[in-house]
């Protein structure tokens, strides 16, 4: 069974195989080292990113597939924690492992049981090698777990497990004093992986934004300065993870700032005092040694001062002037890294250069180990950034190999966003947003034309052109200047009327490549591009902007299938219509979702319907929250918007069961304009842009539809009565009310 587009059947089955990892498991079975501390110990370690060694100790000894105990201080109600190291997270260096009771040089992944029984790691060993944590009973478990929570910093990497110490735990009276060169952390290491943190987690999602994001990463630093130039942001030719090469003082005020700030927010003796006024003083007098005249500087430095004492506010409408500077002044002025979530309500015209630019020195000025965990990623980034951030901190640690990441940061494009890649290793994905679908969007279909010029003049940019085709023949001049044509262009020399016929248009052109650099650069907030669906896929555009149909969305077998899994659920009858809530819960009195309204993912049959319109582009995002509806008889929905605060832009609704009219009211427009849209059975309607925001949709409260007729004849329109219909709503809950960000 196939469905209309040839694809494969939306319902078919149980698919898949179930893998089965024992054999992998047993190959690393000995691929482990283990340590038995303290529950105080892995917080401090989890925070900071690296477990270090006691104050008394050069190094951490670790049993080879047995627990080494660490001899610490219990303190108060101490939880024993047993944690486990997977060798082949940690970098090739030399260590110490103990064979035949002598320590003998070797490489970690050289270790085994059979032959050694403990290692002495040189130096801190970092936490995203974890594999596990076990404790004793389910008591520890509940404590360990419950603590973990309290955290907004900390998250466990693994599940906390319950185990018996084995018998075999390792006993080692007398370890090694010296254990060579060891794996020390730089102290500005944990403002470096701040930085790098938060500036993967704000990075626009538009081409030339991450084209910068990955030169920033690598070492072509001709690449860099190009990528810098396109988005109007010179200054991140020196990224604040990378020491500059040289100290040759900057003409550019934007480039004395950034260093400035870079060197005194990087500065760890500075996290003492995180007064303002007295940050903005080092920075201006640091600025001066970059180069800044001292009238720029002064003048920087009393605009600060008066935004600090609260006499004055930033002012977004000059920020070309001074976008370094309005940067360092936004991060002086929120004091956390949690408020920058607020920052695209709270401050919707911010451009992206200062953002970007802000959020990476916030998360240089308060290191990594204050970082909320929504802004240090999943694991994958997690890994990858604290190498580099050791890479780039000390001379000494660059040539050290992890196996685990190779070659060179990119990035590429997907249907449903961007991957931020190492190597061949996938380390984040971000899905789109609306700059980054304008940058990309096909300018050659007449709707986005169409909606970019709307988007111009409303943004007051200067993209739009007008255009002339002059007719053939003679046209009639004066004036007292002359008219010459060289090449592509004419030269008007005076004052020259020219008087054209009346049956001349004048047409507004888009100038797309300037279009695109505004989308790239420019501030305010941007609406979606029209939705541009796949090849074969039956739209219709209709007369509201935004607002797309799409019949036969499903086949009539899917629809009987739909059904019956609907009611096989229960239903909520918090409304006078039953509804069933999947994904995420939506809160109807407060008109909105927030993160304690997860419910899990969204069931198989609805996971299905929703990979349908992402993948033929009705949907710019992969919907994540699913209503189902239902309507008897005379039930109805009152006119409304779906909540602003809490979707992403683009909303489809399927119809099963019956044919329903929904109304569309214009909220914005003059005379309230009103269209009616027959919403057939197993059709879909997206509703996006000026549908979704300034037209109102609702199901009208009667008892019976009207049918549909020939338009040729002018008999009276039957009336059908209603009996029964469901809709499903499918929606994109908003990145903000996730918990973590690795999604954001």
């Amino acid at each position: 069974m196939t469905n209309r587009s040839g694809q494969q059947p939306l319902f078919s089955g149980k698919s898949g195989r179930e893998r089965d990892s024992r054999r992998d498991l047993a190959r690393h079975k000995y691929g482990w080292l283990g340590l038995n501390t303290n529950h105080r110990r892995v917080f401090a370690a989890l925070e900071d990113g690296w477990l270090r060694p006691l104050p008394t100790n050069a190094g951490l000894l670790l049993g080879v597939g047995a627990y080494a105990p660490e001899h610490w201080d219990e303190g108060r109600h101490p939880i024993s924690v047993r944690l486990k190291f997977d060798v082949r997270k940690l970098p090739s260096m030399e260590v110490l492992a103990l064979r035949d009771e002598s320590w003998m040089p070797c490489s970690p992944k050289d270790v085994g049981p059979t032959d050694t029984s403990a290692l002495y790691w040189p130096g801190a060993i970092p936490t995203f090698a974890v594999s596990s944590l076990e404790v004793a009973t389910a008591e520890e478990r509940a404590r360990l777990s419950g603590m973990a929570r309290l955290f907004t910093n900390v998250e466990l990497p693994v599940p906390v497990t319950v185990g018996i110490p084995e018998p075999t735990d390792l006993c080692v009276s007398t370890p090694p004093t010296k254990a060579g060169v060891g794996l020390a952390i730089p102290h500005d290491a944990d403002a470096i992986r701040g930085a790098l943190s938060m500036a993967t987690w704000a990075v626009p999602r538009i081409d030339p934004w991450l084209d910068l994001l990955v030169a920033s990463l690598s070492s072509d630093q001709e690449q860099l300065a190009i990528s810098a130039t396109k988005v109007e942001a010179q200054w991140w030719r020196f990224p604040p993870w990378i020491t500059p090469c040289t100290d040759k003082p900057s003409e550019e005020l934007q480039d004395c700032l950034w260093r400035a700030a870079v060197d005194v927010f990087r500065d760890q003796s500075e996290r003492r005092s995180n007064c303002p006024a007295k940050l903005a003083e080092k920075i201006a007098a640091a600025g001066t040694h970059y180069g800044c005249s001292d009238v720029e500087i002064a003048d920087w430095r009393r605009q600060t001062n008066e935004i600090l004492r609260a006499k004055s506010t930033i002012r977004l409408d000059v920020w070309r002037d001074c976008p370094v500077g309005m940067a360092i002044q936004l991060v002086l002025t929120r004091p956390e890294p949690t408020r920058f979530k607020k920052w695209s309500q709270d401050i919707p015209n911010l451009p992206p250069t200062v953002w970007w630019s802000a959020a990476a020195l916030c998360g240089l000025k308060h290191g990594y180990r204050k970082l909320d965990v929504s802004f240090r990623g999943q694991a994958p980034l997690q890994e990858a950034l604290s190498v580099h951030a050791l890479r780039t901190s000390a001379a000494d640690l660059r040539q050290l190999r992890w196996p685990f990441l190779s070659g060179d940061p990119s990035w590429r494009r997907e249907a449903n966003g961007f991957v931020l890649l190492w190597g061949d290793k996938e380390i984040v994905h971000k899905t789109h947003r609306a700059r980054g679908q304008w940058y990309a969007a096909d300018y050659r279909k007449k709707e986005v034309v169409r909606q970019a010029k709307t988007v111009s003049k409303r943004m007051k940019w200067e993209c739009l052109h007008r255009k002339i085709k002059l007719p053939s023949g003679r046209l009639p001049i004066s004036g007292s200047g002359d008219v010459s044509r060289s090449g592509s262009e004419i030269h008007v020399d005076g004052d020259v009327w020219l008087q054209l016929p009346p049956y001349i248009n004048i047409e507004e052109t888009l100038d797309v490549e300037s279009f695109r650099h505004h989308v790239v650069v420019a501030a305010g907030r941007l609406p979606v591009p029209p939705i541009t669906p796949a090849t074969g896929v039956e739209v219709q555009q209709l007369n509201i902007p935004g607002l797309a149909y799409v019949p036969n969305f499903l086949s009539k077998a899917e629809e009987t299938e739909v059904v019956a899994e609907i009611d096989q659920n229960e239903w909520s009858k918090e409304l006078r219509r039953r509804v069933q809530h999947y994904g995420w819960h939506y809160g109807y009195k407060a008109r909105q979702v927030d993160s304690t309204m997860r419910l899990g993912p969204i069931p198989k049959w609805a996971e299905r319907i929703a990979q349908r319109l992402f993948e033929q582009n009705l949907v710019s995002q992969l919907p994540d929250q699913v209503i189902v509806n239902e309507y008897i008889r005379d039930q109805g929905i009152s006119k409304h918007v779906d909540a602003e605060s809490s979707f992403a832009d683009d909303i489809a609704m399927i119809s099963l069961l019956e044919s329903w009219e929904m109304v569309f009211r214009n909220q914005r427009g003059h005379g309230r304009r009103k269209k009616i849209l027959r919403m057939e059975r197993r059709s879909a309607t997206i509703i996006a842009n000026e549908a979704r925001y300034q037209w109102s949709h609702e199901i009208p409260k009667r008892k019976s539809e009207p049918a549909v007729i020939s338009k040729n004849t002018r008999q009276k329109r039957p009336r059908i009565p209603r009996e029964r219909r469901l809709s499903l709503t499918f929606r994109k809950v908003k990145s903000e009310h996730h918990k973590t960000l690795g999604q954001s």
